[in-house]
């Protein structure tokens, strides 16, 4: 038969358990929540590289056009 210190103690322990294991999950979903926005930086940065790669080759496409015009850019 368990003492009752032995009990409290078990008890304590199973607490302390308890809480870990709830502050694991917690910075389980933190860190799926800052992945997750991560990611979706990502996406953005992503799109502004391909805009600013179109925008370049539209820059480049127009002074080609011009340069085929004779130069004249007005």
């Amino acid at each position: 038969m368990k003492t009752i210190s032995l009990l409290v103690t078990e008890l304590k322990c199973a607490k302390e358990r308890h809480v870990a294991f709830e502050e694991s999950a917690k910075a389980r979903e933190e860190f799926k929540a800052r992945d997750k926005q991560t990611n979706e930086l990502a996406k953005i940065d992503d799109h502004e590289a391909l805009v600013a790669t179109f925008g370049d080759m539209a820059i480049s496409k127009a002074k080609s056009v011009t340069k085929d015009d004779g130069g004249s850019s007005s």
